[in-house]
Parts: C-alpha cells; structure tokens; sequence
C-alpha cells in the first residue's frame, strides 16, 4: 500500500492493506453535528505518533475546530472517519490517543472501532521501518546534507551529557564533534580554493570498512592544508591519544576516571576554536557565492524548528515529526477584565471579593 516517504524515497518495507485497511476509512472533511463518545484507548504509543500515521495514510490533518475558542487543553487534535457503519472519532486527550463514535453505537460500528485501533497499533512498527529505512536511503544518497545534519543532533547531546555530569559520554562526543569539524572545514576551505561545489566523498561518509579517512588522518590533513596551526595539531593528537587511552585501553594502561574533567575542558577549547574558523569558512562561501553553503541557517522560530528536527531525525529516526496546528486557547485574564467590566456579573466578583476578606 506504502513504498514512498518524504522525498520521493522508494522502499522496500511496504504496509498492506491488512496492515491498515484505509479503503474502509473515510476522512470527513466537515465537523458532524454532534460530539463522540470514547470506546478505545491506544496506550501503547502516543498521540503525537498516532497523529503522524494518519496524517501518512489518510492525508494532511484539517481542524475542523478552527473557529473554536478552547477553555482547556485537554485535546491537542480530533479527527473523524466514515465507515459504512457509522462515523468515528480518533482524538488526543492529554497525550493518550482514543477512538469513539459519534452519534449511535452500533455492533458494527463498534467492530470498525476495534478494527481501528487494532490496526494502527500493528501499523505503527511497520511505519518506524519506513523512517528508518528512508533516513538510511537518504543518509546514503545526500551525504553531504547528513552530515550537516547531524551536527545539531551532537550538539544538542553534548548538551545533555553535560547537564547530567555523563563524562564518558561528553568524552565521545566532543571526539566526534572535533572530527567532523575538522573535515567539514578541509571541505569548505577546498571548495573556496578550487572555486567549485566538488568534494571528497571519503571526508563525510564511510562506505566500507576498509576505505576510509581515519581521524588521525584528518588531524594531518587539516594541518598540512593550513586550517588548523601546528599548535592546534598537537593539542588534538594529544587529546586523540587521551580518548583513546579512556575508552580502549582504561583497564591496561594508567587512566583514571578523575582526569575527565580536564581532558573534557580541553576538548571545549578546541571545540571552540574549530567552531570559529567553521563560521567563517562557511560565511566566506555565502559572500563570494563559492562552494556548497548558500546560506547560513536563519535563527527566527522556524529556522530553530528546522536545527531541532533535524536533530530529533539523527538522534532518533522514529520520533514524530508533526506540526499539530495550535488551538485558539482562551485568555482568562482578559476573560475575567472582561466580566467585571459587565454590569450582569460585576456583584459576583465583588461577593467573591468580600468572602476572601
């Protein structure tokens, strides 16, 4: 039923039609006249994810409540679907997905009810396969923009080592995080060189075990090519042969666990060096209209929503990546300024003023 993802991805996991009968869903496309009634709850994975499936197999999500003024935010999204039977009501409530009716519960109804709910809760690990499946595809064929990627992705889990004191862990990922620094700026400094968009694929993605750019290699190389100074050479390999020592060799040589926090800090310094000669690779290509960046990453709300879900992407590629149009919530404040300026309700408030006192 299902072989393409975003962008057009051909796949080899596919969803049949016993997997989600969607030929005996319809999408309503206009709000009924009146409410449902819950029967199923899904448990097993959340609303976010439910809404996502759907939205794969059913189309874009229309709120039907648009013109709503909410007085709670108990349901984030609802969404209704015509059997031959009867309509159904699939709605979040506080993060749980549940399935009802509307109108009259029949036998029949109730069984396309069940249907339902059994059949998102089989779908749903097909459907991770999918993403999985298309990130690896995509990984494979845009090499380049991966990589890019997944900076924000590192970040953002250096970000949580620190907060939870995960040393080894920050260990890792500053090593990682200088490597493919140093790589992308090899790249970038050689495309303002050679005034072209062509790069060394072996910089950004390993294909085989055994053809590969090691990060002692790329150390060298960024030195010989005058991205980083001799000094910054030797601080790397230094600090290359102290992570090394941790991870591979802590129980046949003399590391111990309380040098982390130096070796930690000097791998922010570097960091921090690195991460300005980027910038201003990256910004010299954007000026001079030469190599691969065409823009540098905009920083408005919706720029910072694209850093963060490619982030979630690389992190984790099942995580939901929904945008649940946001529900006209009411103002009480301004509710209440309103009603006590009504001459209708003006005596309760000051009732209520008088029984505080």
């Amino acid at each position: 039923m299902a072989t393409r993802l975003k962008g057009h991805i051909r796949l080899k996991t596919k969803l049949t039609k016993d997997d989600f009968p969607t030929d005996r869903f319809v999408p309503l496309t206009e709000r009924p006249k009146s409410f449902g009634s819950s029967v199923e709850k899904i448990y097993d994975f959340g609303s976010e994810e439910v809404f996502e499936l759907l939205e794969f197999l059913f189309g874009t999500y229309q709120d039907l409540f648009k013109d709503f003024v909410w007085i709670d935010n108990k349901s984030a999204w609802i969404r209704y679907f015509k059997t031959k039977n009867g309509i159904i009501e699939v709605h979040d409530i506080r993060g749980t997905c549940s399935i009802g009716y509307v109108d009259t519960l029949t036998d029949d109804l109730k069984s396309d009810i069940e249907l339902f709910s059994k059949s998102i809760k089989q779908t749903i690990p097909i459907y991770r396969k999918l993403k999985r499946e298309a990130l690896n595809i995509s990984i494979k064929r845009r090499p380049v923009e991966n990589f890019i990627k997944t900076f924000a992705a590192v970040v953002a889990l250096l970000k949580q080592a620190n907060n939870t004191n995960s040393l080894f862990e920050g260990l890792v990922l500053y090593a990682a995080l200088t490597d493919a620094l140093l790589r992308h700026g090899v790249l970038l400094q050689r495309q303002l060189l050679d005034r072209s968009e062509s790069y060394d694929p072996n910089l950004i993605y390993q294909k085989s075990p055994k053809k590969f750019i090691s990060e002692r290699q790329v150390i060298n190389l960024a030195s010989k090519e005058k991205l980083i100074s001799k000094t910054l050479e030797s601080e790397l390999s230094r600090l290359y042969n102290l992570r090394n020592r941790a991870i591979h060799r802590y129980f046949i040589s003399n590391f111990e666990y309380a040098e982390l926090p130096s070796i930690l800090s000097r791998y922010g310094k570097a960091y921090s060096v690195l991460s300005n000669k980027i910038a201003k690779l990256e910004a010299e290509q954007v000026k001079t209209g030469v190599g691969m960046i065409k823009q540098q990453y905009p920083h408005d709300k919706e720029g910072m929503k694209s850093i963060n879900r490619d982030a979630l992407t690389r992190i984790d590629s099942t995580i939901p990546q929904v945008d649940i149009p946001e529900r006209k919530q009411i103002d009480w404040e301004k509710a209440t300024e309103a009603l006590k300026k009504d001459k209708r309700f003006a005596k309760l408030f000051k009732k209520s003023k008088s029984t505080k006192r």
